[in-house]
């Protein structure tokens, strides 16, 4: 399952068991690079989301 999950308000991602795929940047705003984006980090500013940070949206996929 996969809930998908903002860092206090801002950027965009999705957490799959405990690991963070990150889709939008919290920090610089850009849209992250697919192949980067399983890594959990920003490929433009090296940004590493602080779990402490994760709030969810709400919305749960399959």
């Amino acid at each position: 399952m996969r809930s998908s999950i903002t860092f206090r308000g801002r950027g965009s991602a999705s957490l799959m068991g405990d690991r963070i795929i990150l889709h939008v940047c919290p920090l610089c705003s850009q849209r992250n690079i697919a192949v980067v984006a399983p890594q959990g980090r920003c490929a433009w500013c090296d940004y590493v989301p602080d779990p402490r940070d994760v709030e969810t949206t709400g919305n749960e996929a399959d």
